[in-house]
């Protein structure tokens, strides 16, 4: 993942999982069948849907007042609509149905990454605030030579990803993460709007609603994720400790301390999340046993952006 916006497409979650939706703002139930509900959600949502990824687009393309404005109208009235919509599905509880409307039922209760507050004031501030934030991250830029060399996420995380200088690498991830500073007041706003939304919604706060979506309740989600961690922790130390190794003699012991965390800005990537970008010169075990990857193929062959979109319109 190069990088990815605050929220905008967590509206979208529930699409993305199953159609599903509300035919009118009323909290109650209309009169059909929980199965004609269901089916009638999935018309609805496909029309909500097409709309907000428009908005998106045009947010993320434009970034703008009015791009920002638009998106953000458009993402209350997704809420509005998926706030009803659970309202409505829980008039038939215990009602007969299909077994796949039941299942659409109880993932449309945990559908939404981002839940909002019923009042529309507070359900317009929170989609504001999120529009806003997402503006911000887009149009942050940081400088690295004065004036004359500001760079948003993509030039910075390239620049990165090539530096091998120990004090350029901490000057572009600091630059770059120092860009949130001024949001945190709003970001913090947000994450009480949201948690308001998730409480109303009958979850603890919004990391709960996350952690139900797993056929499970969010306190057994918390036991198996550990489980599965403890299993995989062995090969992560490993990993930690061979790249350890290998940065320390790049960069000195001085920086890169035995046996304590790595600094993040030394992976190659503005979230340490891959390290790929140091595996060809600083990270392969056993370069007589090179293994070629795709992106470096693509990359020897002269395919950019531009001709896969091209070549892919052409079939």
């Amino acid at each position: 993942m190069n990088h990815s916006r605050l929220y905008r497409y967590g509206l979208l979650t529930l699409s993305a999982v199953f159609l599903a939706g509300c035919g009118n703002s009323g909290t109650s139930a209309p009169k059909e069948s929980a199965d004609q509900f269901v089916a009638r959600l999935n018309k609805d949502m496909a029309e909500l849907s097409l709309d907000g990824n428009q908005t998106g687009w045009l947010q993320a393309t434009y970034i703008n007042d009015d791009s920002q404005a638009v998106s953000a109208r458009s993402n209350d009235r997704f809420l509005a609509y998926f706030n009803a919509a659970v309202k409505q599905a829980r008039t038939y509880d215990g009602q007969p149905m299909s077994p796949a409307s039941q299942r659409t039922i109880y993932l449309l209760k945990q559908g939404v990454s981002t839940p909002a507050p019923d009042d529309p004031a507070r359900r317009a501030e929170l989609t504001r605030l999120a529009s806003d934030l997402d503006a911000a991250y887009g149009k942050a830029k940081f400088c690295l030579e004065g004036e004359k060399k500001c760079l948003g996420i993509d030039g910075l995380g390239e620049a990165l990803a090539k530096t091998r200088n120990y004090d350029e690498a901490l000057k572009i991830w600091a630059g770059w993460h120092n860009q949130a500073a001024p949001m945190r007041k709003d970001y913090e706003r947000f994450v009480e709007l949201q948690n308001e939304g998730a409480r109303e919604l009958g979850y603890k706060d919004t990391g709960a609603l996350w952690r139900a979506g797993y056929d499970m309740s969010p306190d057994e989600f918390s036991v198996v994720a550990e489980k599965l961690w403890n299993q995989v922790k062995p090969l992560y130390d490993a990993l930690h400790c061979y790249t350890r190794g290998k940065l320390s003699a790049k960069y000195g012991a001085d920086k890169v301390k035995p046996g304590e965390p790595i600094p993040a800005h030394l992976f190659g990537n503005m979230w340490a999340q891959q390290w790929n970008r140091l595996y060809d010169d600083l990270l392969m075990p056993y370069p007589k046993a090179r293994v070629e990857s795709a992106d470096r193929a693509l990359v020897t062959q002269k395919w950019d952006a531009a001709r896969m979109t091209k070549s892919r319109s052409e079939e």
